[in-house]
């Protein structure tokens, strides 16, 4: 079924344009990595680094995943940013001490998601890219 599966619209324009601006993407998640490893191929994005469940003793809303991204891709907590769709995942990045932000457009429980207290939601992943990408200086980190 991975073959049927597509991303939201707009998150392989925002994968490239990360990629552009040397952004470091790594993808933290409670899934299996064969799953993880096949789906990535099949939408032949270009990750810098895959955490999952397998590479971690404690799974989130534990912040072991984060940190170990953090610590491989040598960024400090204050330089990172998590986004995710569960409150599991704001849960996380609070604990890891890094900025959270809600992606309320994939959440199958968007009121859960809010009440978990992201530093900041988004309703679309336009909106994501455009916070994201907005001209700061420097970038990264992104200071918030």
């Amino acid at each position: 079924m991975i073959s049927q599966i597509q991303p939201y619209a707009g998150i392989n324009e925002l994968l490239q344009a990360l990629s552009a601006h040397q952004i470091p993407i790594a993808i933290v998640t409670s899934s299996r990595k064969p799953f993880c490893d096949r789906l990535i191929t099949h939408l032949e994005w270009s990750i810098d680094l895959l955490i999952t469940r397998q590479d971690v003793r404690l799974p989130k809303p534990h912040p072991a995943g984060i940190l170990l991204a953090l610590q491989q891709l040598n960024i400090k907590p204050q330089d990172a940013i998590m986004v995710g769709d569960s409150p599991d995942d704001i849960q996380a990045a609070k604990a890891a001490n890094v900025y959270s932000i809600g992606a309320l457009w994939g959440s199958p429980t968007p009121e859960l998601l809010m009440a978990a207290n992201p530093d900041r939601s988004c309703a679309t992943v336009q909106e994501l890219h455009d916070f994201l990408l907005a001209p700061r200086s420097p970038l990264p980190p992104f200071p918030l």
